[in-house]
């Protein structure tokens, strides 16, 4: 009787089961937007670098874990960062609202993370999280992260970081 509880425990708390495998995999992109003293409402928001056409295909984190991006059962979004990496002093402080989303090709725009608004004099912020099933876009042969948000122009050039991680669980080949 035991073993039925801990297999159901296991499964709400988004533990991989038997056979399977869990893991995250991380990804950073930055960046820069473009300064200027006369300041104004930022016509787009720039997206990040490194978030383009991604894929798991040759995820050396999926080989050492002895699956591959088939495998997968399920992916979420476990955190989300954005820093500012350049000028020293600045802060996020010109962006009033920023939407991270995943695209793949044939399926929906998600969207998987937000804030709004941003702390006043924040250099690093965490983003709010959306409980969405990505093992879809996981699986695809590329995926795309893509950045929506309204912001002021910085006073100068400004370079942000983003740090993703995703949590994957996956069948073991």
């Amino acid at each position: 009787m035991r073993f039925p509880i801990l297999a159901s425990v296991m499964l709400l708390a988004g533990c991989p089961g038997l056979g399977q495998v869990g893991f995250d995999v991380d990804s950073t992109g930055r960046s820069t937007i473009q300064g200027s003293a006369a300041g104004g409402l930022l016509p787009a928001f720039p997206g990040f670098t490194g978030f383009g056409s991604m894929s798991f295909s040759q995820d050396q984190t999926f080989s050492n874990n002895n699956t591959n991006k088939d495998h997968v059962s399920s992916c979420r979004t476990k955190k989300l960062t954005l820093k500012i990496v350049s000028p020293t002093g600045a802060n996020l402080s010109f962006i009033s609202a920023i939407e991270f989303h995943i695209q793949a090709p044939n399926l929906p725009d998600v969207k998987i993370a937000e804030l709004s608004p941003i702390p006043a004099g924040a250099t690093i912020v965490e983003l709010n999280l959306d409980d969405v099933e990505l093992a879809p876009y996981a699986k695809a042969d590329s995926f795309s992260i893509t950045t929506k948000g309204t912001a002021s122009v910085p006073p100068q050039d400004t370079t942000i970081e983003a740090d993703l991680t995703l949590h994957i669980v996956a069948n073991v080949l």
